[in-house]
């Protein structure tokens, strides 16, 4: 995937690749750092509160005084520097829901990982960051799912989240105007219909075996380097390695679900769980957005769209479900001497 990165972010802009190929050094160096402090840390469950306050604190703080990108407040900027803190909090986020569910074994860990959970997305929601705030809601409802398999409390999740969709529906003119690109392009092909529209002529274009690295016209996308570079990747190497780029992150997903069905420690088959599904679903939401089969949602492509915060979130995430077993086995090991 991230060979796919470079290829792509060097033929758009060369900048851009030495920052991604710097931002993956950097990922891999913080990766290995937290799988350290993390080999010496028992009983991680119980700091759940801690993660669910941080993460909390976290997005409050992109609210109140974020920056503003395409409508939504999603970062904070330190000069040149700038952090999407909820790519980070997508993993405090598990931690916390997954540590309630090992603690509380019975309601209370639902009730206290659902109230933690409606906290965390109506401060996305707040920031208009809805893209976001549907990965949340959907990775809460299928872990709970994971964990107690009570058909009666997923089909009322599920219910409360449509509600909950289209309540945003009605009070956000800008998803509106999402649904509007995505059922008409051509429509309004001058405005809110653009991008989508030049995603879908690339992607035509390029074919089955693509037009060539060079030879196609991919920025003519907007924002092409980070929600849209799918199509790029379609337009110069074909419909037949965007398919196979598709099965890789199906297989990706099915490796990392077994992983966690595979683990002796709940708490870490959960967060692997929910790494799966956090994986899947921003995977869905782009390319679905990109080929026009779902509304563009303004999420990343996981470890190919170019930005330091997304890649980071992705390294650590994958470190975790890798070394998860380790994870858990060292400080029994410890104990146990």
């Amino acid at each position: 995937m991230l060979s796919f990165s470079y290829v792509m972010l060097e033929r758009l802009k060369m900048a851009r690749a030495i920052r991604q190929f710097v931002f993956t050094i950097i990922a891999l160096a913080v990766g290995c750092l937290v799988i350290y402090i993390l080999r010496r840390i028992t009983s991680i469950n119980k700091y759940m509160l801690i993660f669910a306050i941080v993460g909390i604190l976290s997005l409050l703080a992109v609210s109140l005084v974020g920056t503003t990108e395409y409508g939504a407040k999603l970062s904070l900027s330190f000069g040149a520097v700038s952090i999407q803190p909820s790519e980070f909090v997508k993993l405090s986020y598990l931690f916390f829901i997954s540590g309630c569910i090992v603690t509380w074994k019975d309601f209370r860990g639902f009730l206290i990982a659902g109230i933690g959970a409606a906290l965390h997305i109506l401060v996305l929601v707040y920031s208009k960051d809805l893209g976001t705030a549907l990965i949340f809601l959907v990775t809460y409802v299928f872990l709970i799912f994971i964990a107690y398999k009570n058909y009666v409390v997923l089909i009322m999740e599920l219910g409360i989240a449509t509600i909950g969709g289209i309540l945003a529906y009605s009070m956000f003119p800008h998803i509106r105007t999402r649904f509007l690109a995505w059922s008409d392009p051509l429509s309004v092909i001058d405005n809110q219909g653009y991008q989508i529209s030049q995603s879908l002529f690339a992607i035509g274009t390029g074919s089955w075996l693509g037009s060539g690295l060079n030879n196609g016209l991919p920025n003519k996308i907007p924002v092409v380097v980070k929600d849209f570079i799918f199509a790029a990747i379609s337009e110069e190497m074909g419909a037949v390695v965007a398919i196979c780029l598709i099965l890789i992150y199906m297989c990706t997903v099915i490796m990392i679900f077994n992983i966690s069905f595979n683990s002796t420690y709940s708490f870490y088959m959960l967060v692997n769980s929910g790494f799966a599904i956090i994986f899947a679903i921003q995977t869905i939401l782009n390319i679905g957005g990109v080929i026009k089969f779902i509304p563009s949602t303004g999420v990343t492509l996981p470890f190919i769209s170019y930005g330091g915060s997304s890649l980071l979130s992705m390294f650590i995430g994958s470190l975790i479900a890798e070394c998860s077993e380790e994870l858990w086995q060292l400080p029994v090991i410890r104990r146990r001497k």
